[in-house]
């Protein structure tokens, strides 16, 4: 399973060994007892990938091979390419933009897509003052 971490200052991605199902329960059952509001849904994410050739190689491979209907791909620009994915949606603030994504596709596809993401996703840059 992949799990996105959305924060106010951007996403992490992790590459977790157990199903939705093995991973949702106990963190449900976490929020109950701690007095959190909830908010699941089945829905879409978006992510940026810089756009090199290998990059679109392998994701086009996924999404017209692997898991035609987990994955569309669209070109933002000439440096970065769009991947949406259908997952599952977990928060405690609906209005919110933090929290965390999960998707579920096959494990050759999962690791695929982490690779990628440790290669290719922006990554914020640092500008020295003085």
């Amino acid at each position: 399973m992949l799990k996105f971490t959305f924060t106010d200052t951007g996403y992490f991605l992790e590459h977790l060994p157990d199903s939705l199902e093995q991973w949702l329960p106990p963190r449900l059952t976490l929020m109950l007892k701690a007095g959190q509001p909830i908010s699941l849904e089945r829905c879409h994410a978006s992510i940026m990938l810089r756009a090199n050739d290998r990059c679109w190689r392998e994701l086009y491979r996924l999404a017209h091979w692997d898991d035609q209907d987990a994955i569309a791909l669209s070109a933002c620009d000439k440096e970065f390419l769009e991947i949406s994915l259908r997952g599952t949606w977990l928060t405690s603030n609906p209005q919110s933009t933090e929290g965390v994504f999960l998707v579920n596709l096959t494990p050759p596809t999962e690791a695929s897509l982490y690779n990628l993401w440790l290669q290719n996703a922006p990554r914020p840059s640092i500008k020295a003052q003085g």
